[in-house]
């Protein structure tokens, strides 16, 4: 089996394509789903940041631009079916609550530095 670490790079795609930013101050949403190698992965959280804008609209086009970006997953769920039972087993807890602070870290570093 492989781990569900393995599926790192594909749950951060999923998650960036799941991110919805909020109005002006208002705090955003991340919701995703992924399945890849028997796993099936279901997460949500919050993000947020400080958005500004620079330019003026004529001689310098509007430019917005986030400081201060976080993100969080609140909840998530994951899933392994075994590919010679198709039995639809539970993740351990100890692997899917360090799946979960991997995606997390990721969040970060995307809100931090993708804006």
């Amino acid at each position: 089996m492989t781990a569900l670490a393995d599926m790192l790079p594909h749950a951060a795609k999923a998650m960036a394509e799941g991110i919805r930013f909020g109005v002006y101050e208002e705090e955003g949403t991340v919701d995703f789903a992924f399945e890849r190698g028997g796993f099936c992965v279901e997460a949500s959280g919050r993000v947020g940041g400080q958005w500004h804008t620079d330019g003026d609209g004529y001689d310098t086009p509007y430019d917005d631009y986030l400081t201060g970006g976080f993100g969080t997953i609140d909840e998530m769920t994951a899933y392994y079916t075994d590919p010679d039972t198709n039995e639809c087993l539970d993740v351990p807890p100890a692997e899917a609550e360090a799946f979960r602070q991997m995606l997390e870290s990721e969040l970060n570093s995307y809100m931090r530095h993708s804006f």
